[in-house]
């Protein structure tokens, strides 16, 4: 049978690994010289850009091993394993199935939670500031990378406290999440500025994504560092701005679909920092003078309205 399978798939140009794919590994409780995790659910997922879904599931031996199969793989898809633990999901880095049909998956790691620990840390902060758009709001994005410097992963006590939140600049309007490494459910708007709620392993970095606009009224962008940052990246569109704060270096010109920012940067930017951006005055344009002439002429027009009617008053007095 095992020759005949051989014959067929040769015979049709296909790899014989192509029908059938073995994938192995282990889960580990406490980070890579943990504790095997037993009896645990390891799964198998596929994503497509039109579906996506389990495509096998078995439990983890004394060992916390696993060995999971795919019947047939999809080209146009991508895989990971999967492990539950204490309510929190793990997942895998894209698994390849293409490498032959047994493929051994670095251990998954798994982790108590808690909701006490270190602060989280930010790592790496950039912000990119647009020109202004025809009404003369700018817009803001600012991507984010967040560590769990503790050893459990970092969970909401309750729906209040979040697990990290971070300042934004006071004037921000229209604030959206954009893709992260979460659940946009899990990133919020609050007074103070942004929260996230989502589980926060310790290991590995998390990113964040979300933009916001500025009023047209803004001249100068405040933009507050309330915690410490390793990497803080600014981009700026408008080439003349000018920057004060803690001291960055120039990254040069960057383009970014089309669009030419200049960038700047600094390490190590402490906590209670603030950056700030003075933007240059906008070009003249003859349409912002429009409101002005039509309220002109309806005065001019109003003012020679009551002349008139003045001097006709006038005339008739006189007769």
């Amino acid at each position: 049978m095992r020759l005949l399978t051989l014959f067929v798939t040769i015979a049709l140009g296909v790899p014989a690994h192509a029908q059938s794919v073995t994938i192995s590994g282990r889960v580990l409780r406490g980070g890579p010289g943990g504790v095997p995790l037993a009896r645990g659910w390891a799964v198998l997922h596929r994503i497509a850009e039109s579906s996506a879904g389990a495509v096998d599931s078995v439990r983890t031996d004394g060992a916390g091993r696993y060995v999971l199969r795919l019947p047939r793989v999809d080209s146009a898809a991508q895989y990971f394993v999967s492990a539950d633990y204490a309510g929190i999901g793990y997942f895998s880095s894209p698994v390849d199935v293409k490498r032959g049909p047994r493929t051994e998956v670095p251990p998954l790691l798994v982790f108590d939670t808690t909701s006490v620990g270190p602060p989280v840390a930010v790592r790496r902060r950039l912000v990119t500031v647009g020109l202004p758009g025809a009404d003369g709001t700018r817009e803001v994005l600012e991507l984010l990378e967040l560590l769990n410097v503790g050893t459990g992963t970092r969970v909401s006590p309750d729906s209040v406290k979040p697990v990290w939140t971070g300042a934004l600049p006071a004037e921000a309007i229209q604030f959206r999440v954009g893709e992260s490494d979460m659940s946009p459910s899990a990133i919020l708007r609050v007074p103070d500025g942004v929260a996230v709620f989502a589980p926060l392993p310790p290991g590995q970095l998390h990113q964040v994504t979300y933009q916001y606009y500025l009023p047209a009224t803004v001249r100068t962008l405040l933009l507050p560092l309330d915690q410490p940052v390793t990497d803080f990246n600014l981009l700026l569109e408008d080439t003349t701005a000018v920057v004060a704060g803690p001291p960055l270096d120039a990254a040069g010109m960057q383009s970014i679909e089309g669009r030419r920012f200049v960038g700047s940067r600094a390490d190590n930017v402490p906590g209670g920092t603030v950056v700030t951006v003075a933007f240059s005055a906008p070009p003249f344009r003859v349409d912002r003078l429009v409101p002005w002439i039509a309220g002109a002429a309806a005065l001019a027009l109003a003012v020679g309205l009551w002349l008139a009617l003045k001097r006709k008053s006038s005339v008739i007095s006189r007769q």
